[in-house]
């Protein structure tokens, strides 16, 4: 196995054991009116941003975007409950830090809270994965449209009453 692919093992890792962790709680969280019957706990799309672990986090619930360590360091020292700033190729989202017993410290976007929306499993994935492509695809800077070269505009400016031509 290379390096890149035991990283890649590390990050889908880092999502399964969260997500088991997540599973342990919903038995607790079942009986709050937030807990919507129809999902499960799954760890959707984890995969390799930067040093740390990037995905989707479902549960019950709520969805959260969330970054964690995937073995190649910790993450940015921030306190619980306190907000980090994470650029992504289609901008920039806030994240609030959580220190999980027995996994560590996770930064969380949320998404979705409650789940109420949700008829199904599959609709929170593919949610889920539609958000993650959305973040990862580069965000695309508009073009300004091209207008007709006025001359007596390029040399005298455009005069303040002017009105647009149809």
């Amino acid at each position: 196995m290379t390096k890149a692919s035991d990283f890649e093992s590390a990050v889908c890792g880092a999502g399964e054991r969260l997500a088991n962790y997540y599973r342990t709680a919903s038995d607790r969280m079942r009986e709050l009116p937030v807990f919507n019957s129809r999902l499960d706990v799954e760890a959707v799309g984890f995969r390799p941003f930067g040093e740390y672990a990037c995905g989707v986090l479902v549960a019950p619930w709520f969805m959260n975007l969330t970054i964690c360590g995937a073995g190649r360091g910790a993450l940015p020292p921030v306190s619980s409950g306190e907000a980090a700033q994470w650029r992504f190729p289609a901008g920039s989202a806030s994240f609030v830090a959580a220190d999980i017993e027995g996994f560590g410290l996770v930064h969380n976007c949320s998404l979705f809270s409650p789940m109420d929306e949700f008829a199904d499993q599959a609709a929170a994935r593919a949610t889920a994965t539609a958000v993650l492509d959305a973040l990862f695809e580069e965000a695309r800077v508009p073009t300004p449209e091209a207008s007709g070269l006025d001359r007596r505009a390029m040399l005298f400016g455009t005069r303040r009453d002017a009105r647009p031509s149809p």
